[in-house]
């Protein structure tokens, strides 16, 4: 579920942001701290890695998936960059007090994480998932098997963060098919 797992990756980047920054505040448990930071932005890129083939997949037409993820790559590094020049600038503005630098990183990481969100809306991926395979399925019930949603009618109703988080968390659970398993049974392949 790239969605899902790209959503994790920004929360866990965001958290591991915040960690390194609230470092000042327990200097006994600076090396902890942030070592926590510095794995878990190392796990957020590596989870972010993982799902960008996916999600660069559903933007590609005619075999163009190389020149899509060198031009994901270039606005990338510009984001960077734009990011440390502001960085760069507002820190004489912020000085260096933890308890100026932690709200400021709680207002970027709340804008960095409401565009990820609206950003995955436009992701229409080419697989289904538990929870499409859940909405076409419903949706082709109730139309008394009139209606199949497209691909992108799909990728545009799919909830990533679910209720309290609950999707991020735990993944979808069908409400529609609630014995839908896609794939096989790790128990049962465990025991062939």
């Amino acid at each position: 579920d790239p969605k899902r797992w790209r959503m994790v990756a920004a929360i866990i980047l965001d958290l591991s942001s915040f960690l390194e920054a609230a470092t000042p505040l327990f200097p006994a448990l600076f090396l902890p701290f942030a070592a926590l930071g510095n794995a878990g932005k190392n796990i957020s890129w590596l989870a972010a890695s993982a799902t960008r083939a996916g999600i660069h997949m559903s933007f590609a037409r005619r075999s163009n998936l190389a020149d899509l993820t060198g031009k994901a790559g270039s606005q990338g590094v510009v984001c960077s960059l734009v990011g440390t020049t502001l960085g760069i600038a507002l820190s004489p503005l912020l000085g260096s007090s933890p308890y100026a630098i932690i709200p400021a990183i709680a207002c970027l990481s709340l804008v960095h994480l409401s565009c990820m969100l609206k950003a995955l809306r436009f992701v229409s991926l080419p697989a289904l998932n538990t929870q499409s395979l859940d909405t076409v399925t419903a949706r082709f019930i109730q139309s008394n098997g009139t209606e199949v949603l497209r691909t992108e009618d799909v990728g545009r109703e799919e909830v990533v963060v679910g209720p309290l988080g609950s999707h991020l968390l735990w993944g979808y659970k069908a409400q529609h098919a609630p014995d839908l398993v896609i794939g096989p049974d790790v128990g049962r392949m465990a025991a062939a």
